[in-house]
């Protein structure tokens, strides 16, 4: 059998766009707001930043309390993509995930820690994001190394 031969045309966009250099220096920080990548770190159930991530067999990323409240509903599904989850055994954490919100949004960890200064701090104190709440450090820019 012989693959389909596909004739590839560029668009009349791509025919008049300047080609753009990739950035591979290691040394080049490119500024960004933690705003502008939030919605990557939120809940699709609560809008929430993702607090004690879990993931789906569809590379879904919810909190766990969010998708085990939904499965327990008897609604047996991803809440985004609708696929058939097995059941909450087939749900993984995602600790790498956890630990990079916890470096790119620290300020939400120290809104939602106790104040007591001999109370523990475990993963489960990290919250997440209060509605209507403005601080100045979610608005400021960070320098990220490529």
């Amino acid at each position: 059998m012989s693959s389909p031969q596909r004739n590839w045309e560029l668009t009349l966009y791509e025919q008049q766009r300047t080609p753009q250099e990739v950035i591979t220096d290691p040394e080049v920080e490119i500024a960004t707001s933690p705003s502008g990548m939030l919605s990557d770190f939120k809940c699709p159930v609560c809008l929430g930043l993702l607090k004690n991530t879990m993931t789906t067999e569809c590379l879904h990323r919810f909190c766990q309390d969010c998708i085990v409240k939904a499965l327990r509903t008897g609604n047996k599904e991803c809440p985004t993509c609708r696929t058939k989850l097995k059941s909450k055994r087939s749900l993984r954490p995602d600790y790498t995930f956890d630990m990079l919100i916890a470096k790119l949004f620290p300020e939400t960890l120290t809104q939602e820690r106790p104040a007591s200064p001999g109370a523990s701090t475990s993963r489960d104190d990290r919250g997440g994001e209060a509605s209507g709440s403005s601080s100045g450090a979610s608005a400021s820019s960070r320098r990220f190394t490529i």
